[in-house]
């Protein structure tokens, strides 16, 4: 067995072809030493992608040849095992897809192969270029936050609105009506500028929670609180330590 699985390693033909959303396809082809096909045939198969020698992204498929000996995957698509696929930064260079297979799923990886991405896939390096150049449309959008505090939690809605490409306006409501689904009125509404994706400040859109009489925080204007954005989660830091974790819903 250990001689088929040296003879195997020679005899893999790779293609990676076009992609239209943030997956991109991987074909191989297996064939034995007489050139005949392994044919419907389990595999477990890693893909990761390198920047240089490093792996910045890997992941895990369970694919099977055809009558051809042909097997197909989506890179993007798989088990992560480590990294974050959306995360990678395709405007480096450098890059390589690196496939190792494992055709008696299980036994580990012994077919590897190295494949310079000489065009990167380009929904994902237009993806990531779109947020570099305008952050403000990647957070807009519907947020649920809840203040906690000794006090009783409160739950607050916030919506961002895109303005343009570095400018959102910022409302903060009490509440929503469930049945109407409209909200109360404004606690605080600002416009500010967004600088950054990965993670976000917001100048101008900085607000300080203070406590109030009434044990229902109060949101005030502040330059001295350095919100953070990060993805879909927002936070706004407050007084005594305070702070509302805004999650995106829609």
């Amino acid at each position: 067995m250990k001689t088929f699985l040296q003879i195997l390693i020679l005899f893999v033909s790779v293609s990676i072809f076009g992609q239209t959303s943030n997956k991109f396809g991987y074909q191989a082809v297996v064939r034995d030493a007489l050139n005949g096909l392994l044919q419907n045939h389990n595999l477990k198969v890693r893909a990761s992608i390198l920047i240089g020698n490093n792996a910045v992204y890997s992941e895990v498929h369970l694919p099977k040849t055809n009558d051809n000996g042909l097997f197909n995957l989506q890179v993007g698509g798989g088990v992560a095992e480590s990294g974050n696929f959306s995360n990678i930064d395709w405007s480096q260079g450098n890059l390589f897809l690196k496939i190792e297979t494992d055709i008696l799923n299980g036994w580990g990886y012994s077919i590897v192969s190295n494949t310079e991405l000489l065009n990167v896939p380009f929904a994902n390096y237009a993806d990531k270029a779109r947020e570099l150049s305008n952050p403000a449309a990647t957070i807009s959008g519907l947020y649920k936050g809840i203040y906690n505090s000794s006090l009783p939690s409160n739950i607050y809605y916030m919506i961002i609105q895109y303005l343009s490409p570095k400018k959102i306006k910022c409302d903060i409501f009490y509440s929503q009506n469930i049945s109407t689904g409209a909200y109360s009125q404004d606690i605080i509404s600002m416009i500010g500028d967004v600088e950054n994706v990965n993670n976000y400040s917001a100048k101008n859109i900085w607000f300080n929670i203070v406590l109030s009489s009434n044990a229902n925080p109060t949101w005030i204007p502040s330059q001295l609180q350095p919100n953070v954005f990060e993805g879909s989660k927002i936070t706004f830091f407050g007084s005594s330590g305070s702070s509302v974790i805004f999650d995106k819903i829609e």
